[in-house]
C-alpha cells in the first residue's frame, strides 16, 4: 500500500488525465474504486427543525481527502455527544460534500538506478488510493443546527472540526425563520 502523501499534494484542482487507447477496456480504471471512510452523512435528530444553524465554510478551492472529511466528522461529533450526554438527541449535524473523486498515485522509484525505471513515464496513469471531495471558495462544507442556547457547544464542535480540514475555513452563524405550526 502507498503511503498517505501530505494535504499541499491535493490542493490545487485540475482535470486528471486521462487514459485515452483504441481498446476501450484500457480506458477505465483498474484495481477498482477504493471504499469510502466516511460512513456517515446525518447524525443527531435527523427530523428535527432548530432555530439556529453554524455552519463551516471554506475559503480556498482545492481535493478534500475523504480520511480528512471523516477526522473532522469524528471529532465534532465526539465533541457533541460528550456535551449532550452520550446521546445522539439536541442537535442536527451533517456532512454536505461527498467524496466521489477518484485519487490516483503513480508512485516514483527511489534510490539507485531510479533513473531507469522512470523514464518515459510522463502522464502515468496511476492506481486508485483514495476518494476524494471536490471544493469550491465558498462552499458549506457541514453544518449544525442547535437550539439557541446551545450555540457555544456547536461553535466549539465546528472550531474542532476546522483544524481537521486543510483548507483555511471559517465558521458562520445563522438564526432559521421557523414557520409556527398551524392546526387544521
Amino acid at each position: 500500500m502507498v503511503a498517505l502523501r501530505g494535504s499541499d499534494v491535493y490542493k490545487q484542482v485540475k482535470r486528471p488525465y486521462t487514459r485515452k487507447s483504441k481498446f476501450k477496456q484500457h480506458m477505465y480504471i483498474r484495481g477498482g474504486i477504493p471504499s469510502k471512510r466516511t460512513v456517515k452523512f446525518d447524525m443527531g435528530d435527523i427530523n428535527s427543525n432548530y432555530p439556529m444553524r453554524i455552519s463551516l465554510f471554506t475559503l480556498q478551492k482545492g481535493t478534500l481527502l475523504d480520511n480528512a472529511i471523516e477526522s473532522s466528522r469524528q471529532t465534532a461529533n465526539k465533541y457533541l455527544l460528550k456535551m449532550f450526554g452520550g446521546k445522539q438527541t439536541g442537535f442536527y449535524f451533517k456532512i454536505k460534500v461527498f467524496p466521489h473523486h477518484i485519487v490516483r498515485i503513480h508512485p516514483i522509484a527511489m534510490g539507485a538506478g531510479a533513473d531507469r525505471y522512470s523514464t518515459g513515464m510522463a502522464r502515468a496513469y496511476g492506481k486508485p488510493t483514495n476518494l476524494a471531495a471536490r471544493v469550491n471558495a465558498g462552499q458549506e462544507i457541514m453544518f449544525i443546527e442547535i437550539p439557541i442556547e446551545k450555540e457555544a457547544i456547536a461553535r466549539e464542535a465546528l472550531r474542532k472540526a476546522k483544524c481537521k480540514i486543510p483548507f483555511k475555513s471559517y465558521i458562520e452563524v445563522t438564526k432559521k425563520e421557523i414557520a409556527p405550526i398551524q392546526k387544521k
